[in-house]
């Protein structure tokens, strides 16, 4: 099992070509990507990411001790 435990996948250099990054990962036995969130927005975004491409694959991590609550 390999997990990538730290990819920004939410980041603007990755718009274009999340799906192809996302599929290369799965192409070379990455079974978890942990996406870290930043903030607010990016955690929402994370979990954006986590819903289009599966639990499974995308993890949003956030930590909710240094934000308001995430609704």
């Amino acid at each position: 099992m390999f997990i990538d435990t730290h990819a920004h996948l939410f980041f603007e250099n990755f718009k274009e070509d999340v799906d192809d990054v996302i599929q290369r990962a799965k192409d070379n036995s990455i079974d978890f990507i942990v996406v870290p969130a930043t903030d607010i927005k990016t955690a929402k975004e994370a979990i954006e990411l986590a819903e289009k491409y599966g639990t499974d694959l995308c993890h949003c991590r956030y930590s909710s001790s240094r934000y308001k609550r995430l609704e």
